[in-house]
Order: C-alpha cells, then structure tokens, then sequence
C-alpha cells in the first residue's frame, strides 16, 4: 500500500532491509528528505539518513508536534 506523500513530510515509516541475507525491519518517525524514481530518502529524529527502496516503503503523514 503506498501512500500519499511529498518532500518535507513529516510522518510514521516502515519498511525492510535486507543485506548480506538478514532481513531487518524498521518503525520511525521520519522527514522525508527527497524522492527518486525508485527510492525514498528520509532521515528520522536522531538525523540518520536511510535510502529506503519505494516498493518496501509505508508511510503515514502526520503532524509534527
């Protein structure tokens, strides 16, 4: 399910990773920082960056408070 979402959006992410056969997952709150064909740069409250792959990507627009 994807959602509705633009650069500058503040909300809850989820999505997976997976590298070297470890699947991760991941809950955050997030900015989303830019959007590319196929992926999602978002960088959460800790101002870590994650290049997140568009099709593992959920996210639900919310108010920052």
């Amino acid at each position: 399910m994807e959602s509705e979402y633009e650069s500058g959006s503040f909300g809850r992410a989820i999505f997976k990773t997976k590298c070297k056969g470890i699947t991760r997952g991941f809950d955050l709150y997030c900015t989303i920082k830019s959007i590319e064909k196929k992926f999602v740069l978002i960088e959460d409250n800790d101002n870590f960056l994650y290049l997140v792959d568009k099709k593992d990507f959920q996210f639900t627009k919310e108010d920052k408070k």
